[in-house]
């Protein structure tokens, strides 16, 4: 309009905001003029979403990650999103996590309408026989630590002595789904006894894998029938073989798959070996178990190396 009218000047020109500015304001928005929090009305419709101690939270999510561990990863609404923005909650609902926790959640509460147990009913005698005849093979493998290549020729080797297996299931990523299987069922299983034991020894020896990274075994020993038995635990790998790395490795491995109460009510004994790693590490041990609960003796001499007794309190 400036151009048509006598002795008028041009407008000074607008200045154009990049994109560093716009996000330095919309920053300076959120920090020091707007103040989020959160709204009831946002649970409508959404009846996972809970707000605690100044946090969002899913309890969908919460519920399932205690069932996969996976469900927790790149997922803020398992330890507390304090965003406070409708539109993250609106991208969790529609996220990975929170669709695959639905299916946990419903599978747990339903078991029964699951398509792994809907395919078990329609399985018929036959079919069931040949999978049985692989999961033994598996845990034939898994017991001789052999590795799932074996399970191929395995398989060859069962159909040339007639032995009907069927041609499905015979791939390596068979074999590891029907070996986790069985381990969760053997998992089971001994959780099952060790909650009747009245005193159990956790046995920790060290090792190395292939890639020579340091491994830590954990077995379990108790009393069954009036006999010692010892059960494998778990193989958990430690940044260092110092007292504390080891500790922690044996109650993340223990107390995930079996006890249920705090460690401040176990009591402990320790007994160790000579070895030439431990003379420096036993007065760190020694504090490092005092520290989870009392601590009853502790013995020098021959026998399993990092030997752990643990009685369960009444």
């Amino acid at each position: 309009m400036w151009r048509f009218l006598p002795g008028c000047e041009p407008p000074p020109p607008k200045k154009v905001k990049s994109n560093e500015d716009v996000s330095e304001s919309a920053k300076n928005y959120e920090k020091n003029k707007r103040q989020r929090v959160f709204q009831n009305s946002w649970k409508q419709g959404r009846t996972w979403l809970v707000c605690e101690d100044n946090a969002m939270f899913c309890s969908v999510c919460k519920e399932a990650a205690a069932v996969d561990a996976t469900i927790s990863h790149k997922n803020s609404f398992t330890s507390g999103n304090c965003q406070f923005k409708l539109e993250s909650i609106k991208l969790h609902k529609e996220s990975h996590n929170h669709k695959s926790a639905k299916a946990i959640v419903a599978a747990k509460n339903r078991p029964c309408e699951t398509p792994v147990v809907k395919f078990l009913l329609t399985m018929n005698s036959e079919t069931k026989e040949k999978l049985s005849k692989l999961f033994k093979t598996c845990h034939a493998l898994a017991i001789r630590n052999r590795p799932f290549t074996d399970y191929n020729w395995l398989c060859q080797l069962d159909e040339a002595k007639g032995v009907k297996i069927g041609k499905t299931y015979r791939n390596s990523e068979s074999a590891k789904e029907f070996t986790k299987a069985t381990a969760q069922v053997e998992r089971k299983s001994l959780a099952s006894a060790v909650k009747t034991a009245k005193f159990v020894s956790v046995l920790s020896d060290g090792s190395t894998d292939s890639a020579v990274c340091e491994q830590e075994m954990f077995f379990l020993r108790y009393v069954e029938d009036g006999m010692p038995v010892v059960k494998f635990a778990a193989s958990v790998q430690v940044e260092r073989s110092d007292s504390v790395s080891i500790l922690s490795a044996m109650q993340k491995a223990v107390a995930r798959y079996f006890f249920k109460i705090g460690w401040a009510r176990l009591r402990w004994s320790f007994k160790h070996d000579w070895s030439s790693e431990w003379p420096h590490c036993l007065a760190s041990e020694r504090t490092a178990i005092c520290h989870s609960g009392p601590l009853l003796h502790s013995q020098a001499g021959a026998g399993f190396q990092r030997c752990f007794k643990v009685q369960q309190s009444p």
